[in-house]
């Protein structure tokens, strides 16, 4: 296989004080990434381990603890977090890399600090070398189940990167890249990590968590990397400031959220559409066209008009079908018709949750809204609103009994009363992940606990 991109460009670069990493606390180059995944990698040659699994705070660390494992010829595992249920998944030929000291020793694998490594003498060779056939692995997302380990490999991350660069690289040549979004998913890492690496673009360490901290960057020099979770709590502050180019994933993004951001702030805003099996699939701009145009290396199956069918360069078997529904334009244009995973049978009847959810959200006192299978001796509908602020007005006038008798009518034209919801809760905010999608696992939560 051929030699990395990722190791030509870190070979070419090993000298060069050219920032690689801007933080408020430490920034970090070119050489100063040469020497520390040296210094990492030479940590991890002799350990037996066949798997290194990454677990960092530090963005910049993840890239550092990638690029060191590729390497020593380990195969890498990202993890989405490390929680004991997550770290069970972890066989005993592998190593935890963190940059966190205080988790060394307090995992049930070996483990190693990867930014203490730095400080370790070692030779620096001339050149590093990895292939494109090596394992980069990840948990899918786990927002309507368990998180699923998926196998992919280095060159199918390297050529989604080339892909990017190829649609929006020119417009960002000097930007430096600001994050939301974790890297430890694949959205962030392949956005936020590895984009900005291999076109030699900045990337900023730490995440921005607020909107308010928005207003301290550099907008006209930056690009955003976010979710349609982040983006919509954007749209509530009186001041915005946003960057010239703005990139959403995770979902889709409300046609409201995006009109409002790119009035007010002038912003060129891109939705991307994918999972962590596919990678990257298609893209769109709302404000040129409300269809999703497949990324330029992407094909599909036109007649198979239940589920999009691809076939792509970004996942490791090349073919792959999604659990997503479309309504196919022209040969490279589809709207979206929602998840064949999310049309369930209850009682015998077929019900389509995306179809529930519209309807509710239908309400002018409902602002989101997610509906569920919820397990029992005979399972059953649940359904999660979000109120607006009328609606939190309307609940204190009227009270919890009255809303949700005023849902269960707005949903008698499309469900049958043996399948309406059982269980209603209201919650201030939905429950998300990190990535911006639905905290299945938190969602469930909210009818174990007693709840209005």
């Amino acid at each position: 296989m051929p030699e990395s991109q990722f190791a030509t460009i870190l070979n070419r670069k090993q000298d060069s004080s050219q920032p690689v990493m801007l933080s408020r606390k430490a920034s970090r180059n070119w050489q100063e990434l040469y020497s520390d995944v040296v210094r990492v990698a030479s940590c991890l040659i002799n350990d037996p381990a066949r798997e290194c699994a990454i677990y960092t705070h530090s963005a910049y660390w993840c890239a550092v603890a990638a690029l060191a494992g590729l390497t020593a010829s380990k195969q890498l595992l990202l993890m989405p977090n490390v929680q004991s249920d997550t770290l069970q998944q972890l066989g005993r030929e592998t190593v935890l890399l963190l940059d966190d000291v205080g988790l060394v020793g307090a995992v049930p694998v070996a483990s190693l600090d990867v930014v203490g490594a730095r400080s370790m003498a070692a030779d620096v060779p001339a050149r590093v070398s990895f292939s494109t056939s090596q394992r980069v692995d990840l948990f899918t997302s786990g927002s309507t189940g368990t998180p699923a380990r998926i196998n992919k490999t280095l060159g199918n991350f390297e050529a989604e990167v080339i892909c990017l660069e190829s649609l929006w690289g020119a417009q960002i040549v000097n930007a430096r890249v600001l994050a939301t979004v974790s890297h430890q998913h694949i959205y962030g890492f392949l956005f936020r990590v590895l984009w900005p690496l291999i076109a030699e673009r900045p990337f900023q360490d730490g995440l921005i968590e607020y909107p308010e901290q928005l207003q301290a960057q550099d907008s006209a020099a930056s690009v955003l990397i976010s979710s349609p979770a982040f983006l919509k709590r954007v749209t509530a502050e009186a001041s915005l400031n946003l960057p010239g180019w703005v990139f959403s994933s995770g979902g889709p993004l409300a046609p409201e959220v995006n009109r409002t951001l790119c009035i007010r702030t002038g912003c060129t805003l891109i939705e991307v559409f994918g999972s962590t099996e596919t990678g990257g699939v298609a893209t769109r701009n709302l404000a040129l066209d409300q269809a999703w145009q497949l990324m330029p290396p992407v094909m599909a199956d036109r007649h198979n008009h239940q589920q999009l069918d691809i076939d792509s360069p970004h996942c490791v078997d090349g073919r792959y079908t999604m659990s997503d529904r479309c309504q196919w334009l022209d040969e490279r244009r589809f709207n979206l018709l929602g998840r064949t995973d999310r049309i369930v049978k209850l009682e015998e009847k077929r019900i389509s949750l995306p179809e529930v959810e519209t309807k509710v959200k239908a309400l002018d006192w409902v602002s989101e809204c997610h509906a569920l299978v919820l397990p029992g001796p005979r399972d059953f509908l649940g359904l999660v609103a979000v109120l607006t602020n009328s609606g939190s007005e309307r609940l204190a006038e009227a009270g919890t009994r009255r809303l949700k008798d005023e849902i269960r009518s707005q949903l008698e034209g499309i469900l049958e009363p043996v399948v309406q919801p059982r269980k209603i809760r209201f919650a201030e905010q939905m429950p998300q992940t990190s990535q911006g999608k639905i905290d299945r696992i938190a969602v469930e939560e909210l009818f174990r606990a007693r709840s209005v």
